[in-house]
């Protein structure tokens, strides 16, 4: 074979080979593919296989579960959780039950596996929905939800606490009564993705479940409606009954023992007429029959109630209520009664006995002389609603009908709180604590009287209303004797300062004779040592000075006797004790000794008066149990406080500082019998004519009002003592800076003074001249008002005394500002019983100041009164 044809078979043989190989190729494709295809089609069929596994599961899930019908709520929902994780290939899984609103989820189980993976400490019960994350979209966008990464970002995920079981996938569906989410399953932790399979095997799970637990909750209603309506029947009191047109009973509870004494076997096929009295009217009976007749011949059911007198088994007779009600069938005839029999004669005999008692209560209610009102309140306010109740008394003193005051409200007859000062809303506010209240306060009558009351207020409940039952009583005569005992009380009072004030005149006078022995002595040196400028300095300087306690004598005496408000202001205790004992020093028997131990104590705020009249009093007393014998009054002064031990002893004082002031004497003491009395007003020990019995009464009285307390010991012969606590105040938050001594500054302006001695005038006209003013005096309150008429503008100040002839201060004041009312008026008095401060400048006087004059307070009060025209 040549060469020729060698490489032509060779060229034949690769053709044929690239065929074979292509044709290889295509059917290892061809295999490739059928094995693919192959391939497919098991995993399909394993997927079908499973699904099937699925379904069958879930139908034997599904048929336990249908049968148990009898399994509490809780084991139902722990065999669908279990069932759930275990049909979805989930690792872990939750049940929470949804409340009514949809607000809150209330985690009621967690599958076995999530539990053992769980490390929060305080594992919370109710989740409100508005803190759930990604697990509670399911209630609010109200459809399953699926979260195949749970780990990407998401808006609506919240994260997961401390100890949480990792969470890679998530599913839960809501569980729907109707419209109404009740519940809320969860699984989470699959293999793969969930889908639309694993929603449909929860919900059809969870529907069943829902389904068992309803039809559960219906049985039991219809179980427990059965029970109640069977326990009623059985048990109630009234007899329950049906019976045949003619009334013969078909039917009777077991009731009608206790009612009627017959068992029911005896009571069924008789008729209810066998048991009505024989003394029932002939024309009730007959009235009940044609009833019964119209209702059976028209169809018509008027159910109408009859009260029957039945006699009982053993011939007792009781009162009834029927009420038959008519039975018809779907042709609408008749077929007979059904109905209820009330025993009502213990009711009949409670409303008789409560006519009895409500006709009682009528007349007590109107008999009682104070006035009764009852008025509503008002729930939203706690304010005084209308009148609901009101007696005759209550009609009689305020001048309204009944009918009237029953259209009004507390409201309507109370005066204005501006004119009584009564708050009604806290006394309204103590009445809610069911407490009574007593207050007093004013009503207004139909024809404008004023009537003072006192009204003892109580609020209770009446027919499931809050109303206030007030006892008003008038308190119009009350209220004018208590102003007659003031009025008398104050008499007294004044009388035994008066008496104390004739205890004094000796002291007084003693003082006097000694000031005016100064005033004397000193001019009188003053006169022959004119020639000497130094030593008639000196000595008119100590004229001065006895001037001043002249002048302050006098004052204490006019504090201390006139009828005058009671004025606290900070005082040193210890210099008016020694003010009070130089005065009464004179006045004791030589025979008894003072002797004082007085430490230079604090302030009290206290009045200046009446802590001079203690002293008086209980010196005086002190005084007369030693005037036989003669004695020693120890009048010691000393600090004390009441949180140490041993100080207080019976004293009801707060803890703190105080001053004691005692008051010891060696006289013949008391018995524990008149001990016991010596603070009684009137009671005295004294003979007649010796004393008023008020002294230690007004001693007690000023004490307590100066907050303090008063501590007597004593025994026969072994004397008595009296320990006063005053309370002690701090020294700079009450003294007042004293002002400096300065020079007298000049002034400018006119001045009118006048007053009706000659001398004074003449000293007046000195004294404002040297302090710069241009003054005219005049010794008449007519002259004085004639000539500021002729120019009212004339004069920039008026000065006059109160006391005058013709014309007294204030009258002529009266007429000055008449003339322009703008003048400004200073008001001088040396004593007037018709003039105080406080009327003064009521009336408009601009100041108010007491003689003697001296230069400096006369130039403060010119300065101060013309600064403020």
């Amino acid at each position: 074979m040549d060469s020729a044809e060698t490489r032509f078979l060779i060229e034949q043989l690769k053709t044929t080979h690239a065929l074979l190989e292509q044709r290889v190729t295509e059917r290892t494709r061809e295999l490739q593919d059928a094995n693919r295809q192959l391939q497919l089609e098991l995993a399909e069929h394993k997927r079908t296989q499973a699904a099937f596994r699925l379904d069958e599961q879930r139908l034997e899930a599904l048929l336990e579960l249908s049968q148990m019908t009898r399994t509490s709520l809780h084991e139902l929902a722990d065999f669908c959780l279990k069932e759930a994780v275990r049909l979805t290939g989930s690792e872990v899984g939750y049940i929470a039950f949804v409340n009514e609103e949809e607000t809150v989820l209330t985690m009621h189980a967690w599958s076995e596996s999530a539990m053992k993976g769980c490390g929060i400490a305080d594992q919370p019960i109710e989740y409100p929905l508005e803190k759930t994350g990604l697990w509670g979209e399911a209630v609010r966008q109200r459809r399953p939800i699926i979260t195949n990464d749970y780990a990407a970002p998401s808006p609506l995920r919240k994260g997961l606490p401390e100890g949480h079981v990792p969470i890679s996938r998530h599913l839960n569906i809501p569980v729907f009564d109707d419209d109404h989410i009740v519940a809320v399953l969860g699984v989470g932790n699959k293999g793969d993705e969930y889908d639309d399979s694993d929603v449909r095997q929860l919900t059809l799970l969870m529907d069943g479940m829902w389904r068992i637990v309803r039809r559960r909750k219906a049985e039991e209603i219809l179980d427990s409606s059965e029970t109640k309506y069977r326990l009623m029947t059985e048990n109630m009191k009234d007899v329950i009954w049906q019976a045949t047109p003619d009334m013969v009973f078909t039917y009777v509870s077991p009731s009608c023992e206790r009612m009627l004494g017959y068992p029911q076997d005896e009571l069924v096929a008789r008729s209810m007429f066998d048991f009505i009295a024989p003394q029932t009217p002939h024309r009730v009976m007959e009235g009940i029959r044609e009833q019964m007749q119209r209702v059976r011949t028209s169809g018509i059911s008027a159910n109408p109630v009859y009260e029957l007198e039945l006699r009982r088994k053993d011939g007792v007779t009781i009162l009834t209520e029927v009420l038959p009600c008519p039975i018809f069938d779907q042709d609408g005839n008749m077929e007979g009664y059904q109905g209820v029999t009330r025993d009502i004669t213990e009711r009949r005999q409670a409303e008789k006995a409560m006519q009895e008692s409500e006709e009682r209560y009528r007349v007590l209610f109107n008999s009682i002389t104070d006035a009764l009102l009852v008025h509503e309140i008002n729930a939203d306010d706690a304010s005084h609603g209308r009148f609901v109740g009101v007696n005759d008394i209550a009609c009689q003193r305020l001048g309204y009908s009944r009918e009237e005051l029953l259209t009004l409200s507390p409201a309507d007859i109370d005066a204005p709180a501006c004119e009584t000062g009564v708050d009604t809303l806290p006394i309204m506010r103590h009445l809610a604590t069911g407490q009574n209240v007593i207050f007093e306060q004013v009503h207004v009558a139909r024809d404008g009287r004023r009537i003072p009351v006192e009204i003892n207020a109580r609020m209770v409940t009446l027919q499931g209303r809050s109303v206030n039952i007030s006892l008003v009583r008038d308190i119009s005569e009350r209220r004018q004797a208590d102003e007659e005992r003031k009025r008398l009380e104050a008499q007294l009072a004044q009388a035994q300062k008066m008496e104390s004030i004739g205890t004094l005149a000796g002291g007084i006078a003693h003082d006097f004779n000694n000031i005016l022995s100064a005033i004397i002595g000193f001019t009188e040196l003053a006169l022959d040592d004119v020639s000497e400028p130094a030593k008639a300095k000196r000595e008119l300087g100590e004229v001065l000075k006895a001037g001043d306690r002249a002048k302050g004598l006098v004052s204490q005496i006019l504090a201390f006797s006139r009828k005058t408000e009671t004025k606290y202001s900070p005082v040193a205790l210890r210099t008016l004790i020694k003010e009070s004992l130089r005065m009464l020093r004179p006045v004791l028997p030589t025979t008894i000794e003072i002797r004082q131990n007085l430490m230079d104590s604090g302030l009290v705020m206290a009045d200046s008066t009446q802590i001079h009249q203690v002293m008086m009093n209980l010196c005086t007393n002190a005084a007369h149990a030693m005037e036989e014998k003669g004695g020693v009054i120890e009048v010691s002064l000393k600090k004390v406080n009441m949180g140490e031990a041993g100080v207080a002893r019976d004293l009801d004082l707060p803890c703190g500082n105080y001053l004691m002031l005692s008051v010891c004497d060696t006289g013949h003491g008391m018995t524990p019998e008149v001990m016991a009395r010596i603070y009684d007003p009137y009671f005295t020990t004294k003979e007649l004519g010796r004393g008023t019995g008020l002294g230690l009464s007004v001693v007690h009285g000023i004490v307590k009002s100066h907050k303090g307390e008063l501590h007597c010991t004593s025994s026969p012969g072994k004397g008595t003592a009296f320990d006063i606590y005053l309370p002690e105040i701090e020294p700079g938050r009450h003294a007042a800076q004293a002002p400096a001594e300065e020079p007298f500054p000049t002034g400018t302006g006119r001045i009118l003074f006048i007053d009706d001695e000659q001398t004074l005038t003449a000293l007046a006209g000195k004294m404002l001249g040297k302090l710069g003013y241009d003054v005219i005096t005049k010794t008449s309150s007519a002259e004085a008002l004639g000539l500021f008429r002729e120019d009212p503008e004339r004069f920039d100040l008026v000065i006059t005394d109160m006391t005058m002839p013709g014309m007294t201060g204030d009258r002529l004041a009266q007429e000055l500002m008449q003339l322009r009312h703008d003048i400004p008026i200073i008001l001088c008095t040396g004593y007037s019983a018709n003039i105080s401060e406080e009327r003064a400048k009521a009336m408009g006087i601009r100041e108010y100041i007491l003689k003697p004059l001296d230069l400096r307070t006369l130039d403060a009060t010119i300065r101060k009164v013309l600064a403020g025209a």
